[in-house]
């Protein structure tokens, strides 16, 4: 496939090919973990930790495999990339709320959808409460 491309004028050889497929390759990763984990720093610690694990089985058990610091920069890459497509896609799906259709004014989205807790306090009266237990209003 690579020879078909270069034939047809796409200046591709194979470090490049190599690189592209390492950053593709750990998107999903990045999409995936991303929607199980709420903060970034730990997406893409995750990341770095599960791709220097691969290299570093790759040194230890594979003879014929070549275990690089570019393949976890690349791989890290990749998870980034992943994470922030996810946030692009949360925003936009976040912006395109139904009530902003239909003139109800701009939709509420708050930046943390736990931050908000509705809580009963002992006279059954329902009260408004923050992330940290604190009463609003």
């Amino acid at each position: 496939m690579l020879a078909w491309l270069v034939e047809h004028g796409v200046p591709l050889t194979y470090p490049v090919l190599e690189a592209v497929a390492n950053v593709v390759m750990f998107v999903p990763f990045g999409v995936l973990v991303g929607l199980l984990v709420r903060r970034a720093w730990v997406v893409v610690a995750l990341a770095t930790t599960t791709s220097a694990a691969i290299e570093l089985n790759q040194l230890l058990f594979l003879a014929s495999r070549v275990a690089t610091v570019q393949d976890v920069v690349l791989n890290t890459l990749g998870a980034v990339v992943g994470l922030g497509m996810l946030r692009v896609l949360a925003r936009r799906r976040a912006s395109c709320r139904p009530s902003a259709y239909f003139g109800d004014g701009p939709a509420r989205v708050a930046e943390d959808p736990l931050a908000e807790r509705q809580r009963e306090d002992d006279d059954g009266d329902v009260a408004r409460a923050d992330s940290r237990g604190h009463q609003q209003g």
